[in-house]
């Protein structure tokens, strides 16, 4: 008796971990979406400070990850490039959030 429930709890301990398990081909999207989000959040940050997208890249770090890149972009702009008014402050800090909300909707997908 014991066998034929074991048996079954494994089966289904496995078709779970098959469900749950992402694709190649998904990670791969998701991975392409978070670029994509990246690349249109530093060219609307460029667009809203008014400087050339590779100047906002430059100031990114190489390999520290920042999860809200909003605020310390604005600190960035503001001490290297230009003062910032509240307005384009307000701004970047709106298109961090719209970048966020974005990674997140394209990692439920």
């Amino acid at each position: 008796m014991a066998r034929p429930a074991l048996a079954l709890a494994l089966w289904l301990t496995w078709t779970v971990a098959l469900a749950q398990a992402p694709s190649a081909a998904e990670v791969a999207k998701q991975a392409s979406d978070a670029r994509h989000i990246e690349a249109a959040f530093i060219e609307r940050v460029a667009r809203i400070a008014d400087v050339p997208a590779a100047r906002i890249r430059a100031l990114l770090p190489g390999q520290a990850r920042i999860a809200e890149r909003g605020p310390w972009l604005a600190q960035a702009i503001g001490k290297q490039i230009r003062p910032l008014g509240q307005a384009e402050v307000g701004a970047i800090l709106e298109a961090d959030l719209a970048r966020r909300k974005s990674l997140a909707a394209s990692r439920r997908r």
